[in-house]
């Protein structure tokens, strides 16, 4: 992600009201979180639909998911939810800061419409990182 894509898909969106968390140090930008509510799996509530913060820094996930609590209390909301694959570094780091994982009603599916037979399924399921971010479903 970089300023031109977070400024296009969040903070200029024309119908959508993004709210974009960030964590520096100093000038230098340690995390970034997007927050929005939304009707996401039949439940209005807060969603996470951005989440980039480097693996080995777990002071900044806890002060973005500090923030994304604000948020959906704020918002008179009971859950917050943040999309990622099972196999993603943060998978068991968050739910040891508190979240849990649940199923959602949606099916993740994929086409290698490249036809390169190194990215296969086996090897999108072991490096694909993604969040909501990358859908249209919020």
């Amino acid at each position: 992600r970089d300023a031109a894509f977070v400024n296009w898909r969040y903070a200029d969106h024309p119908s959508h009201r993004y709210h974009i968390g960030v964590v520096k140090d100093g000038d230098e930008l340690r995390g970034l979180a997007v927050y929005r509510d939304a009707l996401f799996s039949d439940v209005e509530q807060g969603v996470l639909v951005d989440w980039l913060v480097p693996t080995d820094d777990p002071d900044t996930a806890r002060a973005l998911l500090a923030w994304a609590r604000e948020h959906t209390r704020a918002a008179g909301r009971e859950q917050c939810s943040l999309v990622i694959a099972s196999t993603d570094p943060w998978w068991e780091p968050l739910q040891l800061l508190g979240m849990k994982a649940l199923r959602t009603k949606y099916i993740l599916v994929y086409g290698n419409l490249c036809r390169d037979p190194r990215f296969d399924e086996a090897w999108l399921r072991a490096h694909w990182r993604y969040t909501l971010g990358e859908t249209d479903i919020v």
